[in-house]
């Protein structure tokens, strides 16, 4: 396989389609291909993944002294967790069902487990020399575009 160019319309459409059958597939990360040294990079994802995947793939991105963002996406209701009463909860990616009897009586612990993700995401940001941005849906996107955009051009001239 070889590095997908991103110059222009025709850019982002080669990205576009290569990038398609890999959702289909329901990969949660990017594919293994060639990365030119001191690349751009922006990986977008709610990044709820077994932690040492995330981990193995900065490093790799990190030894190619790549600049990036990790943009955190996040939903109003994972962010908040606002769910009372009896709860039914489905997999996206493989159907399995959860009840929870009680959903509010988890929303504390469920609130801690997601700044802990907040932070990790933060540190492997700061540790590869990446910026960390995080977007409520809720919010207007062209502010998270702007906080990226921030992400690359500061770490350019830094």
């Amino acid at each position: 396989q070889c590095a997908i160019s991103a110059h222009g319309k025709s850019g982002l459409e080669r990205i576009a389609n290569t990038l398609r059958p890999l959702e289909e597939e329901g990969l949660s990360l990017p594919p293994q291909m060639p990365v030119a040294r001191h690349a751009h990079m922006v990986l977008c994802s709610d990044f709820l993944m077994p932690p040492d995947e995330l981990e193995k793939l900065m490093q790799r991105y990190a030894a190619l002294h790549l600049r990036g963002v990790l943009l955190h996406v996040v939903d109003p209701a994972e962010d908040e967790f606002p769910f009372e009463g009896r709860l039914e909860m489905e997999d996206s990616e493989d159907d399995d069902v959860m009840l929870l009897p009680n959903a509010a009586s988890l929303r504390d612990s469920y609130r801690a487990r997601m700044d802990e993700l907040k932070a990790r995401l933060q540190c492997l940001a700061e540790s590869a020399g990446w910026f960390y941005v995080r977007h409520i849906t809720r919010e207007l996107p062209y502010l998270a575009l702007m906080r990226v955009y921030e992400g690359l051009a500061y770490k350019e001239h830094a």
